[in-house]
């Protein structure tokens, strides 16, 4: 039986799977909130929304990543079509699935008009947090962050600039081109290869504010240094967070 937590979560996880076709995905617990308190009228209670983005994670369609600076981020993935994300959920949700998209909106707002719904899904204990805070991961190769009034020249560090422009374009092109990559980045993989390509021009530049480029990109070569931890992807997210830390 398919307790309330999972009845909360899937009704996250078809919200998500909507404004991925329209507005994109939010990028952190204000705009999910604001997501789905639009979608289903409903006023976000801070415990059973955090019980539902466990659940979310847990079920691998969400990494949280803290950052002392940046703060909390949501990375979506999986969410591309339905026929992927009943390959990547666990089978006890087959039925859940299902009834949810069988019945949309009306139906999880019959779900949310239920007062037993409320009061099991706050007796339903917390999942497990499996949450990366990014300062205490291998990915961190530095503790400095560069100074945001450090202005970097390309002619004054040419190999430096080289290097970092040679592996931006490899790991874009594995992105490209990687089915099993794509496939587990989903709607992120736009995003991230934006984020690439934004970053690509910024080094074109004859000069650029350091801070500008970590801000740009830092965020995307932390999340796929981890997601990817055991591939060339991965290894390329981490060698490049060492070039900007180098340039420092």
């Amino acid at each position: 039986m398919n307790s309330a937590t999972d009845y909360l979560a899937m009704a996250v996880l078809l919200g998500l799977r909507t404004a991925a076709g329209s507005r994109g995905l939010p990028r952190n617990r204000v705009g999910l909130i604001e997501e789905f308190e639009d979608r289903y009228g409903w006023q976000a209670d801070p415990s059973a929304v955090q019980k539902a983005l466990l659940k979310v994670q847990e079920w691998g369609f969400l990494t949280i990543v803290h950052d002392r600076y940046a703060g909390e981020a949501l990375r979506f993935t999986k969410l591309s079509t339905d026929e992927t994300m009943i390959k990547y959920m666990p089978d006890t949700l087959d039925e859940l699935f299902t009834k949810a998209r069988l019945g949309g909106i009306p139906w999880f707002k019959d779900v949310f008009g239920n007062k037993e719904f409320w009061i099991d899904i706050h007796n339903d204990p917390v999942p497990d947090d499996t949450s990366k805070n990014v300062d205490s991961q291998e990915v961190l190769i530095g503790t400095d962050v560069p100074a945001s009034d450090r202005i970097v020249r390309i002619d004054d560090n040419r190999p430096a600039i080289d290097l970092l422009s040679a592996d931006l374009r490899s790991m874009a092109e594995e992105i490209r081109e990687s089915n099993e990559i794509s496939e587990e980045l989903g709607d992120e993989k736009d995003v991230i290869s934006g984020e690439i390509a934004a970053a690509e021009t910024l080094l074109s530049r004859s000069a650029f504010r350091l801070n500008s480029l970590y801000i740009l990109i830092m965020p995307a070569l932390r999340f796929l240094a981890e997601k990817f931890a055991s591939n060339a992807v991965g290894e390329m997210a981490k060698r490049i967070i060492s070039h900007l830390f180098g340039l420092a």
